[in-house]
């Protein structure tokens, strides 16, 4: 699952790399994630939302059970596009 959380939010070519995955199994049976992207350093914040959105969708997309997808962001200072 990890897996196919990494495939899915590097489908969205603004995401330079998943950095951290974390899946979670509730009680109640619900899978949710967490996972960190990096992202170029010079997007807006409301360009970095926008792709969050995207990744999330993306996500839900390959994985239809999956609830409560947090998408945290970081930025990549080293990214060259942003110089």
């Amino acid at each position: 699952m990890k897996r196919e959380i990494e495939q899915a939010a590097s489908g969205v070519k603004e995401v330079l790399s998943v950095s951290e995955v974390q899946i979670y199994y509730k009680d109640n049976g619900e899978i949710t994630s967490k996972l960190d992207i990096v992202l170029p350093s010079s997007l807006t914040v409301k360009e970095a939302h926008a792709i969050a959105v995207r990744v999330r969708a993306m996500i839900e997309t390959a994985l239809p059970g999956m609830r409560d997808i947090d998408v945290d962001l970081e930025l990549d200072e080293t990214d060259q596009r942003s110089k």
